[in-house]
């Protein structure tokens, strides 16, 4: 048993541990009378709201896609570089520590300056294809203030409250604008003036807003890690965690749950259109599912606006909850894309076009894959295929 002089030692230190971790609460008035001018400002972008919004109709200052030589037709798919599978991975370090509590290895942290700048031409068409997003998804938050009332919030239960969330997200999109023009220089692309397939209803804004903050995060999750300028891309990251958390509040907004994946898909970079890219035709999915129905994978030509497949909410009015999801494995799906040779992009300067043979397959892009399905009936640009049996990470059915 020990002795009594051992006990009253113990019993000291764990008083002493006490003392200094269950301290008794108290109020520290500071000192907020300190002021200090500011190092450095930094101006906001020039962001002044168009209105109204139309169709594009003047003549395009350019026809086609940027491009000089080209050094092969594709990318050949080539093995990982020898040795990417050597390290062992044991949770052992392995090599000298680089400085005090810093592991060997990594990417940029030898000491360099980071580079807050394109350091190539993929560089600067990826960061130029962020900044028309962000330029996009500010006008459409003004639109939808500008456009529905208080009353049209209310009837749809959304309070002054979740009106003065849309403006905070709008100041959240200058904030973006704003780094990214920085990031691009004075060539960094301007807003356009844009046109939506909406009507009066808020149901069918919020509904198109969810999807169009959707394609911003996963587009820019297809390149970031593509970019040299490993700063600028830790920028871009930043400001996207601020867009995905914009597009669950834009999900709830519309009822559906807020984050029905385990992982956001990254779609590739050049199924997204920018200066450089391929403009393909658009893609309508003819029998696109319509949360506004009760059971909505029965829809059919019930979207508004071909490349978005946004909601109709004149469709068929929500009479109440359903189990029934609005895709699933097995279900037929109906397609159908248009012909080459169609005006896109800002001021209609781009014109679609395919180097494509007669398509085969549709791809589509999942959580952590790609999945290619055989395409049947393939006639007059119209085909169907059927989706794959696949696991929860494989792809899911989401709104």
């Amino acid at each position: 048993m020990p002795s009594s002089s051992v006990l009253k030692a113990a019993a000291a230190a764990v008083l002493a541990l006490l003392g200094q971790s269950l301290a008794a609460p108290s109020v520290l008035s500071a000192t907020a009378t300190f002021s200090s001018t500011p190092s450095a400002t930094v101006s906001l972008v020039s962001n002044t709201y168009i209105s109204p919004h139309a169709s594009y109709t003047g003549t395009p200052t350019t026809t086609g896609a940027l491009s000089t030589s080209v050094l092969a037709p594709s990318i050949s798919p080539r093995p990982a570089a020898n040795g990417s599978s050597s390290y062992p991975a044991d949770g052992r370090l392995h090599a000298a520590l680089a400085a005090p509590y810093l592991p060997s290895g990594g990417e940029g942290t030898n000491g360099s300056a980071p580079v807050y700048r394109p350091m190539s031409d993929y560089d600067y068409q990826a960061l130029s294809l962020a900044l028309y997003q962000a330029w996009a998804e500010l006008d459409l938050l003004r639109y939808g203030l500008a456009e529905y009332p208080q009353s049209e919030f209310y009837r749809h239960g959304l309070t002054p409250t979740d009106r003065y969330l849309l403006r905070f997200m709008a100041e959240q999109q200058v904030g973006h604008a704003t780094l990214l023009t920085n990031v691009l220089g004075p060539g960094a692309p301007r807003p356009c003036a844009y046109n939506y397939p909406l009507t009066d209803n808020l149901t069918e804004y919020i509904d198109f807003s969810q999807k169009l903050f959707k394609w911003g995060e996963s587009s820019i999750y297809g390149f970031v890690n593509h970019l040299n300028s490993r700063a600028a891309g830790q920028l871009l990251t930043q400001s996207t965690a601020i867009k995905a958390r914009q597009q669950m509040l834009l999900r709830q907004f519309a009822g559906l749950f807020p984050m029905p994946v385990w992982f956001e898909p990254g779609i590739p970079r050049l199924l997204v259109v920018d200066p450089v890219g391929a403009n393909f035709p658009a893609l309508h999915i003819i029998n696109q599912p319509n949360p506004a129905r009760i059971n909505g994978s029965d829809a059919a030509n019930e979207t508004t606006g071909a490349p978005a497949n946004a909601l109709n909410a004149t469709a068929l009015k929500k009479a109440g909850e359903s189990s029934t999801p609005l895709s699933y494995p097995g279900r037929q799906v109906f397609l159908r894309w248009d012909a080459p040779g169609i005006k896109v992009g800002p001021n209609n300067s781009y014109v679609t076009s395919t180097t494509a043979k007669q398509p085969r397959f549709a791809l589509w892009v999942g959580q952590l894959n790609a999945t290619y399905t055989p395409l049947h009936n393939v006639r007059n640009n119209t085909a169907d295929y059927v989706p794959a049996e696949c696991h929860r990470v494989c792809g899911g059915s989401r709104r």
